[in-house]
Formats: structure tokens, C-alpha cells, sequence
């Protein structure tokens, strides 16, 4: 990340790729300027201007080398790169933004198949997207990388910023520069990263590690389970096959009557190495925090002694504590989803689980002992360092699957974006506010990402 980066002050009347520089001159109280006040005075321009902000730091992100003035005009040029940049489909830039856009857009879809019919018919009613016209076919499927172009290009449909926020989300995840993670601990959390053996900073690998830090920290699962219990009965399940669970099939039979049996995973929604086999699977309920009914353990000291996590993902097996059986054990290793209770009865407890934590996995790496926490490692004494095995998601199902795992992250926690927006305004990539400016000044001056 570069350091220090101010960009002076904009204009704020028209979308980002009409800004232009604002000449400062004498302040007299003219019509013009009275009406320019007001103009400034509106509280829009604070997104306005974080649109901007946020173009910058993308930009750096994805290496767009552009020489460029501090200051408006400077970003006019900055933001003609970046949308150059966007419309080429080779570039990593467009790629990272279509891969977002279609987890952003099956997420709305699922939760309203006429989401983008509806909007796509309200654009094109309005003119936002100009002379370009799209036709949704089918509802439920995804706009093409073609028609997602135009919505991005659009300022009107907002597209761009959300996409951008969930880019700056997931890139604020990856870090794993140890030099960036101390001077966001200093800025945003006033605290001093002491990544040593025996602190609290040191139980994550760097790589990725505000992602390995939230996972465990949050508590978050993907979820089967069986939330109508009013289908069992004598005629519902016995007379359908065995009582315990030995494959996917046992699984989904306790599933034959209930509402939701066709509840499946989709392909956007896997996040495992797994995924064939769970989008099997009936009673998808979703990812959510651990609802905290199934015994997860989430304690440091037993992730970090755990090789592979074979013990965190799979059938709730009710009647032996916590544990969880995985798929390819369950040939030889049944549940049984009965659990005794008063009398004769019984309870049926029937659930999948995805626990998403990681793990030690033998990822050990050499320390300082706390007290040369400012040392470089290679400078020290044997008694002066300590290996220490740190939590990752390296040895997981989860490896390949980061960036949806952030994504959905995101979508869960609505403070996920201002977290990311202070981490990267804390290495200093700033716009500096014109101070004559006053009521923009005065909209502008508390944010992280403004210039003091």
C-alpha cells in the first residue's frame, strides 16, 4: 500500500467520473457561493466522497501504476484508468468484481427470485442505464458478465458501490503484511501489536489474519437441520428405512415429510472442499452464528492441537457429546439421531454442520518470547524466540474457498465495511478536505479517511 496518499479537494455536484477540480478564490458571500454552501451542505456528498476515497485504495489494491496529480483533476484520470481497467474482462479488477457481483446477486435472488426483473425494468424505465436495454429472460438466473458491465457503468444503480464494498471487504481479510496489521492496531484500536509467543495477537497465522481472527472470534456455522418435528411419527419415518444415519440418503429420509426437504444448498453457497456432497443434502438452513444447541467447541487450545478438522464438520451425532461425523466416516461410523428421554419417549435430533473455525493443523512458525515482541526473530537468542503453532485455515475444507467465506461474512455483518474502511485509511491513504470548504469540512472531518 502506498504511503500517505492525500488527494486535495473536488468538487462533489455530479457522479464520480464528472468531478472536476474546484478553484478556490476570494470567499464572498454571492448568490453562487450561497448556493454552493448549500450545495456542499448535503449530507449525500459524504458517500459521495467515500465512493472516491474507496476508487483510490481499490486502485492501489489492484496495482493501477497511473501518475496523477494530487488532486482533482489527478483523480478524473485515476477514475478513467479504473474504469478502463473494469471494462477489460482480463483484468484481475473486472474478474474480482464479476465473481462478487454474482455472489452479491444470487444472494438477492434467493431472496426474491424477481429481484433483478423488477429493478432491471425500474433502470430502464428511468433511463438510468441510457441507451442500453437489458432483458432479463429468466429470473432466477444471474445478469451476465455483458449486462453486469452496463450496471457498473451506470452510477445510478449503485451497482459499482456495492460491488466495491464487498471488494474492499474481502481485501481487507487477505492482509497478512505484518507491518500493515501493526499500524491498524495502532490507528484503529490503539493498541500495540505484539506479535509474540504468549500474547493474544499470536494465536493467528498473518495469513489472513483479521479472517482467521473474526472466523473464531464470531462463531459462525453452515447448518442442516430438521425444523419441523411435527411429521414424525409412526408412519413417517420407520416405514421409510433404517434408524440410523450411515450415508446421505438416511440423512435425508428424516427429511421425506417436512416443509423443508427441498431446502439445498447452492452452488454460490459453497464454501467446502465438500460441496458435491452437501448440496445433497436436505434442510439447508443456512449460514448463520452457532446457534449454540449442538456443543461447538471454539477454544483456542484444542483448535491449535488439531491436525485436520475432521472433527468440525459433519452429521451431529447427539448421543456422544459434541462430536460431529463426517460423511466418509459414516459408512462405518452411523448416528443415531434418537436421544432418550423421560419414559419412553424420545427426541430426534437430526442435523449437518459445517463448523467454520480453523485450525493448528502443525502450522508452527518461530516467535519472540513476549518480551522482544519488537525484535526481528533472526536476531535473537534460542531462549529469546519460542515455536508456536498458530491457527489458519491451511490444513481445512475451507482453504480454497476464502473469498466467499468473506463474502458471506459480509453480508452477515453490516460493520464489516467501516471495520475495512478504518484499516485501510489507517495505512494512510487519506483525501485531504479543503478547509475553506466549510459545510463540506464540517460533513467530512470525524471520517478515518479524511486527512486532519
Amino acid at each position: 500500500m502506498k504511503k500517505n496518499k492525500i488527494i486535495n479537494t473536488f468538487s462533489l455536484i455530479s457522479p464520480i467520473a464528472a468531478f472536476t477540480a474546484l478553484s478556490c478564490g476570494q470567499i464572498i458571500e454571492t448568490p453562487e457561493k450561497i448556493k454552493q454552501d448549500k450545495n456542499f451542505s448535503d449530507s449525500s456528498n459524504v458517500k459521495k466522497v467515500e465512493n472516491i476515497w474507496k476508487t483510490i485504495v481499490l486502485s492501489d489494491i489492484y496495482n493501477l501504476n497511473v501518475n496523477y496529480e494530487n488532486n482533482a483533476i489527478g483523480f478524473v484520470n485515476l477514475d478513467q484508468e479504473f474504469v478502463k481497467t473494469f471494462n477489460d474482462s482480463s483484468s484481475n479488477l473486472f474478474r474480482d468484481s464479476y465473481e462478487a457481483f454474482k455472489f452479491y446477486a444470487n444472494n438477492k435472488i434467493k431472496e426474491d427470485q424477481y429481484y433483478f426483473t423488477n429493478k432491471i425494468n425500474e433502470w430502464n424505465k428511468n433511463n438510468v442505464l441510457g441507451k442500453n436495454v437489458i432483458n432479463i429472460l429468466d429470473p432466477a438466473i444471474v445478469p451476465t458478465a455483458d449486462q453486469f458491465k452496463i450496471l457498473w457503468n451506470s452510477y445510478e444503480t449503485e451497482i459499482r458501490e456495492k460491488i466495491q464494498n464487498m471488494l474492499l471487504v474481502k481485501a481487507y481479510f487477505a492482509i497478512n503484511d505484518k507491518s500493515k496489521i501493526e499500524k491498524i492496531f495502532k490507528e484503529v484500536n490503539n493498541e500495540t501489536f505484539k506479535y509474540a509467543s504468549g500474547t493474544e495477537y499470536a494465536k493467528y497465522s498473518l495469513e489472513n489474519y483479521f479472517l482467521v481472527k473474526y472466523a473464531l472470534e464470531q462463531k459462525f456455522v453452515q447448518l442442516w437441520k430438521r425444523n419441523d418435528t411435527s411429521a414424525f411419527g409412526s408412519d413417517s419415518y420407520f416405514i421409510q428405512g433404517s434408524k440410523e444415519i450411515s450415508n446421505i440418503e438416511n440423512f435425508n429420509e428424516y427429511f421425506e415429510k417436512a416443509s423443508d426437504k427441498d431446502n439445498k444448498l447452492q452452488e454460490w453457497e459453497v464454501i467446502t472442499s465438500n460441496g458435491d456432497s452437501e448440496k445433497q443434502l436436505s434442510g439447508y438452513s443456512g449460514f448463520q452464528k452457532d446457534p449454540g444447541s449442538y456443543g461447538l467447541q471454539w477454544n483456542y487450545e484444542e483448535l491449535k492441537n488439531s491436525l485436520n478438522d475432521d472433527l468440525y464438520h459433519g452429521v451431529f451425532d447427539p448421543n456422544n457429546g459434541t462430536r460431529l461425523i463426517t460423511l466418509d466416516r459414516l459408512a462405518t461410523t452411523a448416528v443415531s439421531p434418537y436421544v432418550a428421554k423421560n419414559g419412553n419417549d424420545s427426541e430426534i435430533i437430526v442435523a449437518y454442520i459445517n463448523q467454520i473455525v480453523p485450525i493448528g493443523g502443525n502450522d508452527k512458525i518461530m516467535l519472540p518470547k513476549s518480551e522482544f515482541y519488537d525484535k526481528e526473530v533472526s536476531t535473537l537468542k534460542d531462549n529469546e524466540k519460542e515455536e508456536v503453532t498458530v491457527l489458519s485455515f491451511k490444513n481445512t475444507i475451507y482453504k480454497d474457498k476464502l473469498n466467499e467465506i468473506s463474502y458471506m461474512f459480509y453480508f452477515k455483518d453490516s460493520t464489516l465495511l467501516d471495520t475495512a474502511i478504518n484499516s485501510f485509511a489507517a495505512q494512510g491513504i487519506k483525501i485531504k478536505i479543503n478547509e475553506e470548504l466549510k459545510p463540506l469540512y464540517d460533513l467530512l472531518k470525524d471520517k478515518s479517511w479524511v486527512q486532519k
